[in-house]
């Protein structure tokens, strides 16, 4: 029970999980307690000092999956997958498939494509013209299941995005000319806020994080020769952390 509490933190401590508590002066001293108790025949002590490192080895594994599961998510709605200027003032509806084009085309390398589209009510009355697209929204309540009725509650986490892409990476006003230039401007402002995620994410995981990214998004051969850059030959792709988005 104490090894495998020792590879709970030391396997919380390598994803950067912070946990409340280790529990490592108590867990060492209940060891000692049960081999002494073990050694000395009175094995109802030795039973009972057992059952509590159970009880610590339960609580750490529950709180590194509730917090792993809290950073999947986040990390799954973190990044911008496509940005693309509109000219004129066209309606909402009418720019989807478009939208879903592009994306397309971006996530070629994956090999997949978007099938599910999370929406507000400008997108009603849009199914015919997008039937490769299951839309979802607010106005189809009733026929909503419970998968896409928490998907729709995630579609508020978009809002701040776009804040964030107005206030700190300047989307707010283009200093580029004309309609080339706002082109430009709202894919350059989407990729300085996918940078900045990933330079985050590098400090807080390790390099190991943003190769493994690069592997797993079809950019194989650049992560190749940055992982041996970064970390030599000798290194096995096993030890690479793999996120995917």
């Amino acid at each position: 029970m104490e090894t495998a509490r020792v590879k709970l933190v030391e396997a919380a401590k390598v994803q950067g999980i912070e946990l409340k508590q280790t529990y490592a002066k108590e867990g060492q001293l209940l060891s000692y307690k049960a081999g002494r108790y073990a050694h000395a025949r009175q094995f109802k002590r030795m039973r009972k000092a057992i059952k509590r490192q159970s009880t610590i080895v339960g609580r750490l594994h529950c709180e590194i999956a509730r917090k792993m599961t809290t950073l999947s998510q986040a990390v799954q709605e973190a990044l911008i997958v496509d940005s693309k200027a509109l000219l004129g003032n066209p309606y909402d509806g009418h720019t989807l498939s478009e939208q879903v084009e592009q994306a397309s085309i971006l996530m070629q390398a994956l090999d997949t494509k978007p099938n599910k589209a999370i929406v507000d009510l400008g997108y009603r009355g849009v199914d015919k013209a997008n039937p490769d697209i299951d839309i979802k929204h607010r106005g189809k309540f009733k026929s909503l299941t419970d998968e896409d009725k928490k998907d729709l509650k995630r579609r508020q986490a978009i809002e701040p995005i776009i804040g964030h892409l107005k206030a700190d990476h300047r989307l707010n006003r283009c200093h580029l000319k004309g309609s080339l230039g706002d082109s430009l401007h709202a894919v350059l402002c989407a990729a300085g806020y996918n940078i900045r995620w990933l330079l985050r994410m590098i400090v807080k995981k390790g390099i190991s994080l943003f190769l493994g990214l690069l592997l797993s998004t079809g950019l194989g051969e650049l992560g190749h020769r940055l992982r041996q850059f970064f970390m030599g030959p000798s290194v096995k792709a096993s030890s690479m952390n793999l996120v995917l988005f």
